[in-house]
């Protein structure tokens, strides 16, 4: 439990599970155990190819007792609807996605939405750099969810998305890294 807080919803009233005989997703109620919901495949996929329930999970996020926030295998994400029968309530196609982004930089399972992937350092005699096509597209992939899922299509709401502060770099022992979008940092400029 400890190691997937993700799969409570936000007051723990209910959490992620999976019956392993059917390979099917459910959702419990915290408390009785009931099964609330059977989460329909063409949502999770327990039996994709290559995919495990640790993997499947990784990419599951509430976003209310009501809706969830769920990316597949090739990159499709969709925000789901659970009290009207899982009706899908928007949809983004993650542009640039790679499932092995969902590693963290030791390699083990990440969480897509709540442990974003580190900036790979490039070293090379002693100077820190950084993957600067890995950081836009990961940016790109950002704004594409805020823009399209959330509904943010004004500048001031994308704010928050296209300017952010990375402190994960080499877990704060470097210097933080302004991650910002280009061509919104150029815009701004341009102003």
């Amino acid at each position: 439990m400890c190691d997937f807080p993700f799969i409570f919803s936000k007051d723990f009233s209910m959490y992620l599970d999976i019956d392993r005989k059917n390979k099917r997703f459910m959702i419990k109620d915290s408390f009785t155990q009931e099964i609330r919901y059977h989460i329909p495949e063409w949502l999770m996929d327990f039996s994709a190819e290559g995919e495990k329930f640790v993997s499947i999970a990784l990419k599951f996020m509430w976003i209310d007792n009501d809706t969830i926030k769920v990316v597949n295998s090739e990159g499709i994400e969709r925000l789901v609807d659970l009290k009207n029968n899982f009706k899908e309530i928007e949809f983004n196609k993650i542009p640039l996605f790679q499932n092995e982004w969902t590693l963290d930089s030791g390699g083990a399972p990440a969480h897509y939405y709540l442990d974003p992937p580190a900036p790979e350092p490039e070293i090379s005699f002693q100077n820190l750099t950084f993957n600067t096509l890995e950081r836009l597209k990961r940016k790109y992939q950002l704004y594409k969810s805020a823009y399209y899922l959330d509904k943010k299509t004004d500048a001031n709401s994308l704010y928050n998305v296209l300017h952010t502060v990375d402190f994960n770099v080499d877990s704060t022992r470097e210097r933080y890294v302004a991650d910002l979008s280009f061509t919104f940092l150029h815009w701004n400029l341009i102003e």
